[in-house]
């Protein structure tokens, strides 16, 4: 996944099943998980966000591995306000 700005552009995305793991390959950003302080991310960093976690990404040209399980499909990812 290469993030440049904000994803979603607006609220939230929520996966209701699928526990995800986010590992910075290249690039700068941030992650945001509702109720947390607002985490900076480098090369080398990972993040864990669990099912039913409410967040958003911010980045320059941040590129990341995405590894899930059980493994991701589309409708279970939804975007909220």
């Amino acid at each position: 996944m290469t993030v440049n700005g904000r994803y979603p552009e607006k609220g939230y995305v929520v996966n209701e099943v699928c526990k995800e793991v986010g590992y910075v390959l290249s690039g700068s950003g941030s992650v945001c998980m509702e109720g947390h302080e607002v985490r900076q991310l480098q090369p080398g960093d990972a993040v864990l966000i669990q099912p039913r976690e409410k967040f958003f990404w911010e980045g320059t040209a941040l590129e990341m591995l995405m590894p899930c399980s059980p493994a991701f499909y589309p409708e279970q990812h939804k975007e909220m306000a």
